[in-house]
């Protein structure tokens, strides 16, 4: 499947939870500011739910719809669970519906540290370093002016975009 075709039929995927989620037939998050349940990357997915039997008997046959049509299959050895403030109870209801792995959270999505709270400056340090990294390696002498500013605004923003996405930086991360 060609990578364009993949994030198409990926798109399939996060509109079946948008609307299970606008239909109200997922569970809402108390107190919650969240905007998307769901997040995908290439072949990388999150989806936050409530860990109770109906969100996962819903999400369960989101999938299983889903592969139906596509034919792309869940390999559950990749898959993985944190629970966030869940009961043993709860974590047994999840281990039944998609019998993945357990870790614990915060942990890492595609390399961001994902939190429940702001991150702290220790935890954004990597981002700022990595973006550091970049600029000695530049060949600036051999690009038009044109081609640094374009050089410097994909690369350098691509960087932190990436980890913005899943944290609220600090003003000190960005400047």
């Amino acid at each position: 499947m060609s990578p364009m075709l993949f994030v198409i039929v990926m798109e399939v995927l996060n509109s079946m939870i948008v609307e299970a989620d606008r239909q109200q037939i997922l569970s809402r998050f108390l107190g919650s500011v969240m905007q998307q349940r769901a997040s995908l990357y290439e072949d990388d997915m999150v989806v936050f739910v409530s860990p109770s039997a109906r969100d996962l008997r819903c999400l369960r046959a989101i999938r299983e719809c889903f592969v139906g049509a596509s034919g792309l299959v869940t390999n559950m050895d990749k898959c993985q669970a944190s629970p966030i403030r869940c009961s043993a109870e709860e974590m047994a209801l999840v281990q039944q519906a998609f019998p993945c792995c357990i870790t614990p959270f915060p942990c890492k999505y595609l390399g961001v540290p994902v939190s429940i709270y702001r991150l702290h400056r220790a935890e954004e340090q990597p981002l700022v370093d990595a973006v550091a990294v970049k600029i000695p390696t530049w060949k600036s002498g051999l690009l038009t002016g044109t081609g640094r500013a374009l050089l410097t605004k994909v690369t350098l923003s691509a960087i932190p975009v990436h980890v913005a996405i899943a944290s609220c930086l600090s003003q000190c991360a960005i400047s």
